[in-house]
Formats: C-alpha cells, structure tokens, sequence
C-alpha cells in the first residue's frame, strides 16, 4: 500500500480507532495485539494498544520543567526596593513610567512583586520579568523619590481647574 493511504493494508484507518472486534484476545490493548504478525500498522492507530502500551513517564510538576520561560531576570531581596520601568501597558501600569518594586513572592516558576507608584500608592501584584530594573534603592534614595514625587504632585494641582483662553 501506499505510504499516504488512508487505511492500513487489513483495512484499517489510520485516522485512528478505539479498538477492533478482535479487543477480547489483546484484553481491550493491555496484551499484544492480534494483528501484530498480520498488520504491524493496526497497533499503531488502536487507542486501547496506544493507551495501555505507552512510555509510563515520571509525573512532574509543570512549571519546574519550564526553566527557561519564565525565570526571573533579576533576583532581589525581600527587603530590597527596586526602582523599575514598566514594559507593557494595562489600566494601572504605562510603558516607560516609574514604578517602585517591594516584597516579592513566589507564584509557580516566576518571581512576582507589588507594584508602587513612585508616590507609594499599592497598585497591584506582577512578574518582575514585565519591568526593566533600573536601579536598587537604599532607604534614603527610596525616601528622596517619593518626597520628589510629593512636589509634583503638588505643582500639577496648581494648574488644574482653570479657564482655557479660546481663540475663537
């Protein structure tokens, strides 16, 4: 028969099948099949052979096995701040804008951390691996950028609320 057929040379399909009349001398795929000697194909495509007759491996937990997707870049302490730059965009978190890293936990394979605004407002829990790290904070540099970010907030209430000069 042709390589690209459809069915084995006994007349079965390779497309697969749950088993054949002949299940009560293999005992449903758990012995050798009736058709070993007769079609070397039909054991192929028999789901009761495939089923009972597969390569046991041993049961793992999936996310040790993934070591390189999605490992943490960088590895930091718990006590550790981490001052970052967000790398993707959602409601809370713009590309390019500051955000300050603390506490981190363990979720599966992946290193995750609150994440602060530079004014210290919680806004949520993520990977480390969306942020770039820009630098480690010491407490005085942690304290510093957050009285900085107090003044601005402070400038930028000055301008709100105030009439726009229309040209027309």
């Amino acid at each position: 028969m042709k390589a690209t057929s459809l069915y084995t040379k006994t007349g079965f399909s390779k497309q697969g099948f749950s088993c054949c009349s002949r299940f009560s001398f293999c005992n449903m795929g758990v012995d050798d099949c009736y058709y070993d000697g007769i079609d070397n194909e039909v054991k192929n495509h028999c789901n009761c052979y495939k089923r009972n007759h597969v390569k046991k491996t041993v049961s793992t937990n999936y996310y040790d096995n993934q070591e390189d997707s999605r490992k943490s870049f960088y590895e930091f302490n718990d006590s550790e701040v981490l001052l970052v730059m967000g790398c993707f965009n959602s409601n809370c978190i713009q590309m390019g804008d500051r955000y300050l890293l603390k506490e981190k936990n363990f979720y599966k394979s992946f290193t995750q951390a609150n994440v602060y605004t530079t004014s210290n407002e919680f806004i949520g829990v993520q990977s480390i691996n969306d942020f770039s790290v820009i630098e480690s904070l010491t407490e005085e540099k942690f304290v510093e950028i957050i009285e900085d970010s107090k003044k601005k907030e402070v400038n930028d209430d000055y301008f709100t609320g105030g009439e726009q000069l229309s040209l027309f």
